[in-house]
């Protein structure tokens, strides 16, 4: 039996990640993938509006929902959101771990609890640590293939970056996540840095190899769904 993929993502950027990215490296090992679902923000009237974390609620409803309606054993439902911004009704999101110091650790337990509390063993959390453009962060000269003019601007971001380890480590602070970084990189030059085209350019520029060799977190998550095709 065939192993479905079914992504369920932050916003529209992160959609086209799966699609032209993530979807077809696992098309090649065999696996099956459907287009990836927005998030859901809120349900009016039998409404559903989708694409930006804002409540834990509607997305933790939508998911039983979904997985209710993909009821077979073979869907897996994963999910591509940042940990940097989440809401505070998020399982653990504010709740003190004694002896968790680390991000990772923090993050790990927050995806641990969050599967706890769908109850399906379907269900694979996944957040990115911190954010999307942690993904960029594995190598900042992507961004040149959406902003050419910025190779200065570029070179001021990679000595900002230079004290870590890898992008995931660099910290979900509200002035020094890595979205602002790169904002603030091309903000010194006159450069407005827009995700859905120009951070979408730069991970398309990136491929799959480059991300996975700086960015450890994402790399496992990956491998986990590679493992389905010897399912």
């Amino acid at each position: 039996m065939s192993r479905q993929v079914i992504f369920y993502v932050e916003g529209y950027t992160e959609l086209e990640f799966v699609n032209e990215i993530i979807g077809p490296h696992l098309s090649i090992l065999g696996i099956i993938w459907h287009k990836p679902i927005l998030v859901s923000n809120s349900v009016r009237k039998d409404r559903t509006a989708r694409g930006g974390v804002r409540r834990y609620d509607p997305i933790r409803k939508d998911l039983q929902r979904l997985l209710a309606q993909y009821h077979g054993a073979d869907f897996i439902f994963t999910t591509i959101l940042d940990y940097y911004g989440l809401p505070e009704d998020f399982p653990l999101r504010n709740v003190p771990l004694p002896g968790v110091v680390r991000p990772l650790d923090k993050v790990q337990a927050i995806e641990n609890a969050w599967g706890e509390d769908i109850n399906d063993h379907r269900f694979l959390p996944n957040l990115l640590l911190h954010e999307y453009e942690t993904l960029i962060l594995a190598h900042p000269e992507s961004l040149l293939a959406a902003y050419p003019e910025a190779r200065q601007a570029i070179i001021d971001l990679q000595k900002d970056i230079s004290g870590f380890r890898n992008p995931e480590d660099i910290n979900d602070n509200p002035m020094t996540a890595p979205s602002k970084r790169i904002i603030r990189a091309l903000d010194a030059y006159h450069i407005r840095y827009d995700k859905p085209t120009g951070g979408a350019l730069a991970v398309l520029e990136l491929g799959l190899d480059a991300i996975r060799r700086e960015c450890p977190k994402f790399d496992s998550w990956l491998k986990k769904l590679e493992s389905l095709a010897d399912n």
